[in-house]
């Protein structure tokens, strides 16, 4: 399957770990352009050896805050400048959510981050790379829900966090929609725990 994406222009948010981190490997390894970001500058720049040892180097704009609307047009910019236009945008950075009953959980200091940070920098970046993604034909946009977007949790009190998931899968939804007649897809993909070294 090498080289299946080359020539693709591709944004792949959170780097510096996780899913983030092995989607950026993995698309740099089929072929494609990465341009990635991460708010730990230490661990973007980790992935970024890793890519190049590997013999399939990706580029890497850090550190970039996501919840900050012109850290997000810095970015996305200055890879459409670099590459003259993006054809995938990956969202898959998400900030640690906070877990507490609905009941005991801080409106301003637990639940209002939570939202932040799993579904404001989801919109901020495709906000900032419609235009772009639109002017490709054909682009694609794939964002990270959860299972916890379909069902609740016995174990863990997760309220924000189901409330944030929740929200990319139906504003991905939408996002196809308003994409189609530009060209512009828009997936989710809703995983379970996933294991990293963190």
């Amino acid at each position: 399957m090498a080289d299946r994406l080359l020539g693709k222009i591709a944004l792949v948010t959170g780097i510096g770990a996780g899913i983030g981190q092995g989607i950026a490997l993995r698309f740099a390894a089929e072929g494609a352009a990465v341009i990635g970001c991460d708010i730990v500058a230490e661990a973007a720049e980790a992935t970024v050896r890793a890519a190049a040892a590997a013999g399939t180097p990706i580029e890497s704009v850090h550190p970039v805050d996501l919840t900050d609307p012109a850290e997000v047009r810095r970015y996305v910019n200055s890879a459409a400048a670099a590459h003259g236009r993006i054809d995938v945008l990956v969202n898959a950075a998400a900030i640690q959510p906070h877990m507490a009953p609905v009941w005991q959980m801080d409106y301003a200091a637990q639940f209002r981050p939570t939202l932040a940070g799993e579904v404001d920098l989801v919109f901020l970046t495709c906000q900032a790379a419609w235009p772009h993604l639109a002017a490709a034909g054909g682009a694609s946009v794939i964002n990270f829900a959860s299972v916890n977007s379909f069902r609740g949790s016995r174990q863990l009190a997760m309220t924000a966090h189901c409330a944030g998931k929740g929200a990319i899968l139906a504003m991905t939804r939408q996002l196809a929609i308003e994409g189609g007649p530009d060209g512009v897809r828009a997936n989710t993909i809703a995983p379970g725990l996933i294991q990293t070294s963190a």
